[in-house]
């Protein structure tokens, strides 16, 4: 193994010992961005402090796709992997050594400061704002800070139409903070804040998805009310698979068209509801049936029913025995002849074919 991946292996599992062996033989490697970056995810105090101590740079942008700093890494919100108090105490440390929480961050390129309120964490906030100075509109917005976004608005009102380096215009900054999930004061900002710059010519283009998988009803109302159009067939998979379901009752109240494919070429070219049945989402999958939706439709190009596409994704006997007791044909056949029985067994899915096998399926 490469002395750089052993002190990124000892780094993110907060073997101080090991990585302090390893600079003194090769203290380069402590530039390097990825020991640094799994330190960091891994909310390793100690090791952190040893990195920066030896050289490591707290600002350095990772070579990965998803293009990182040590920041974001140690702030961004993680639901199989929850931020605690140690990646609290990560983040002081690498401020104190010189991170700019405005230097932009992660596949989107957003800022440190945008990414914890995006993570809806105000654990991370004030440490971040001591090193602002000047809050611009777009860090106003994401913190819900309409005073700051209104003494903007005055001195230039054409700002609600400006866009970062990154693409990003204030009000979708605004959109996908999660800082008025568990805040009603700051929701009601965050509204306010999204109605100024609405009023100001600021375009709702790329605003509506957020607003919906984030479940924010009152955001999205708004932007339906002035124009904004859904466009994403898989903003509506992950909203229902992930229980927005008072947002996505907004979107049916304004004709939404719960078919929509766009954008769902990722999981297939499916319709949103097969969309949910590649996930395996049973939740997902009864949304879409209550609504209406016909069980045996999904879309894309194989002629498959919503059996085939739920067998070939690994789903279980429960989302099974939904689709059959809300209509799917189990004897349906694909484009190629196929029927869910016979796609179980190529796929070698056991559980699948003592079910489909158990109610008589063909195949």
């Amino acid at each position: 193994m490469k002395p750089v991946k052993q002190l990124t292996l000892a780094a993110g599992q907060g073997s101080d010992a090991a990585v302090r062996a390893l600079l003194d033989q090769e203290p380069d490697l402590a530039k390097d961005w990825q020991p640094i970056m799994d330190a960091c995810f891994n909310g390793h105090v100690s090791t952190v402090k040893l990195l920066l101590e030896r050289g490591a740079d707290p600002n350095v942008l990772s070579k990965s796709n998803y293009r990182y700093r040590p920041l974001h890494r140690a702030i961004e919100r993680k639901a199989t992997f929850p931020r605690t108090e140690s990646h609290v105490a990560v983040v002081k440390l690498l401020l104190e050594h010189g991170a700019d929480p405005l230097l932009p961050g992660t596949f989107n390129q957003v800022s440190a400061v945008a990414v914890a309120a995006f993570g809806g964490d105000r654990r991370f906030l004030p440490l971040l704002l001591e090193r602002v100075r000047e809050r611009d509109l777009f860090t106003a917005a994401v913190l819900g800070d309409k005073d700051r976004v209104e003494a903007l608005l005055e001195g230039d009102a054409t700002l609600a139409q400006a866009v970062d380096q990154n693409g990003w215009s204030a009000l979708r900054y605004c959109c996908y903070s999660r800082l008025g999930h568990d805040d009603p004061a700051a929701a009601v900002s965050l509204q306010a804040i999204a109605g100024l710059l609405l009023d100001r010519g600021a375009r709702p283009d790329g605003c509506l998805e957020p607003a919906v998988l984030l479940n924010n009803v009152a955001l999205t109302e708004l932007l339906l009310q002035r124009g904004a159009v859904l466009r994403d067939g898989d903003t509506l998979n992950h909203a229902a698979c992930d229980g927005a379901h008072a947002a996505l009752r907004a979107l049916v109240e304004h004709g939404t068209d719960l078919n929509l494919a766009t954008g769902t070429e990722h999981h297939g070219g499916y319709t949103p509801f097969g969309c949910a049945l590649t996930m395996r989402s049973q939740q997902g999958a009864s949304w879409f049936l209550d609504r209406g939706l016909d069980p045996n439709h999904v879309g894309g190009d194989k002629g498959e029913s919503s059996l085939h596409v739920a067998v070939r994704s690994g789903a279980g006997p429960a989302l099974l025995k939904l689709l059959v007791e809300r209509g799917a044909d189990p004897n349906a056949r694909d484009a190629d002849g196929m029927t869910p029985l016979a796609a179980a067994r190529v796929s070698e899915r056991k559980s699948a074919v003592d079910f489909l096998t158990g109610i008589g399926a063909e195949g």
